[in-house]
C-alpha cells in the first residue's frame, strides 16, 4: 500500500506545561507524521514522550492550531475519539470486579467479532479468563484486545509491550505492521525496548528534555546506516544508547558550568500553553475554575466572544478559552453555564453534575 503524503498528525510550535508555575514538559515541538508510518518515539525517562501522546489523544488542553489530527484539533474535536486509540496507560481493572474476557467484550459498543476473534488468536487470549486471576502480562493482553477491537486510523502506543513475553510481543508487532501496510493505520510507539524494531519502524522522533532533537525516517539516519554496515549487533539499540549517553554527558557538563537546570529551563512566555486544568477528557469537560487565579474579565473582546460562540456551537460542553495574549490561552469556566465537572475521566461524554 502506498503511503499518502498528507500528514495524519501535525504539531506546530507546541509548548506545554501542567500549570503556569511549573516547568515546561514540551517546548517548541513541531512534527508531521504521515499516514501509514510507524514512528518510534524515543527519549530518556521524563523527556515528555507520554505527555506528547496524551496531548495527541486529546487528554490535555491546547490551542486548536497547535496540534491537529486529520486536520482537526486533537483536544477540541470529540469525534476523533472514534478514530484515535491511546494504549498503554495504567488500566484500572480493579474497579470493574473479577470479570471474564467474554463479559468485557460484550460491553463494547458494536463489537466486530471477526476482528476480536483474530486479535484473541494474535494475543493468545481466552474467553474464560478472569481479570483478577491473571498475570500482569495476561492482563496487558486483555487491555490490548479491548483497545484494538475497534478499527482506528491512529494508534498511540505507550510502552504497550512492557509486560509481554517474547512471542506475544512479536505477534503484536507483526499485527500492527500489517495494520499500517494494509489499512494505512498510523502508529506512534513510545518504547525503551528496541529488539526487532530495526526493520519494523519507518521513522524515529528523539525527544531531549521536551524538545525534538531528531525527527527522521529511520533509513535516513547516517549513524544507523554506519552501524549496519559494520554489522554491529542490535544497531538501533546501540544508536539510541549513544544518543542517551551523549545527552546525559551534556547535562552533566552544563550542571557543572551552572548553565542547566531542568526545573528552570522555561521556554519564552509568548508561546506558552498555560493549562490551568488539564481536562483529562477529549474536549468535552468544562474545567473546574481556578480559584487561586485572577477573576474573569467582565468585558470580553470581540475575538473572545467569537471563540466562545464557536466552541459552544461545536460542543455544548467544550472547554472555553480566553486569549490572554499572542498564542497564550488559559482554560476557564464560561459564565453562561453555571456548573462544573462533577467527575473527570477518560470517557468521551464525561457527564456533568449541576452545582
Amino acid at each position: 500500500m502506498e503511503v499518502e503524503n498528507t500528514p495524519v498528525v501535525q504539531i506546530s510550535n507546541l509548548d506545554f506545561r501542567f500549570d503556569s508555575n511549573l516547568p515546561f514538559v514540551l517546548k517548541d515541538v513541531t512534527m508531521d507524521i504521515k499516514r501509514g508510518s510507524r514512528t518510534l518515539l524515543i527519549g530518556a525517562n521524563g523527556a515528555g514522550k507520554s505527555s506528547l501522546l496524551r496531548i495527541l489523544a486529546g487528554r490535555h488542553f491546547h490551542s486548536p492550531s497547535k496540534c491537529q489530527i486529520l486536520g482537526r484539533p486533537a483536544f477540541h474535536d470529540t469525534s476523533l475519539g472514534r478514530v484515535v486509540a491511546h494504549l498503554g496507560e495504567r488500566w484500572g481493572y480493579e474497579a470493574m470486579g473479577d470479570m471474564t474476557v467474554e463479559k468485557l467484550v460484550s460491553g463494547l459498543d458494536n463489537p466486530d467479532m471477526d476482528r476480536i476473534a483474530m486479535l484473541m488468536e494474535v494475543l493468545e487470549v481466552e474467553w474464560d479468563w478472569s481479570i483478577y486471576r491473571l498475570s500482569d502480562g495476561q492482563r496487558r493482553r486483555v487491555q490490548l484486545l479491548l483497545g484494538l477491537a475497534r478499527q482506528s486510523e491512529l494508534l498511540l502506543l505507550d510502552e504497550v509491550t512492557t509486560d509481554l513475553d517474547v512471542v506475544a510481543r512479536q505477534n503484536l508487532l507483526s499485527f500492527l505492521k500489517a495494520e499500517s501496510e494494509e489499512r494505512g493505520v498510523t502508529l506512534i510507539y513510545a518504547t525503551h525496548i528496541f529488539d526487532g524494531l530495526e526493520n519494523w519502524a519507518t521513522d524515529v522522533v528523539f525527544l531531549t528534555n521536551g524538545k525534538i532533537d531528531i525527527s527522521s525516517p529511520l533509513d535516513g539516519i547516517p549513524a544507523l546506516q554506519e552501524l549496519r554496515q559494520k554489522k554491529v549487533p542490535a544497531p538501533l539499540f546501540r544508536l539510541v544508547e549513544a544518543w542517551l549517553r551523549e545527552e546525559f554527558k551534556q547535562q552533566q557538563a552544563e550542571r557543572k558550568a551552572g548553565g542547566f537546570d531542568k526545573d528552570k529551563d522555561l521556554a519564552p512566555a509568548g508561546k506558552a500553553e498555560r493549562t490551568m486544568n488539564t481536562g483529562f477528557s477529549r474536549g468535552s469537560v468544562i474545567p473546574t475554575p481556578n480559584l487561586n487565579g485572577p477573576s474573569e474579565p467582565l468585558v470580553k473582546t470581540q475575538a473572545q466572544k467569537e471563540r466562545h460562540d464557536w466552541q459552544m456551537q461545536q460542543n455544548g460542553t467544550a472547554t472555553v478559552c480566553n486569549d490572554e495574549g499572542p498564542g497564550l490561552f488559559t482554560a476557564s469556566m464560561p459564565a453562561a453555564i453555571p456548573f462544573s465537572a462533577g467527575r473527570l475521566g477518560f470517557n468521551k461524554t464525561n457527564p456533568l453534575n449541576a452545582r
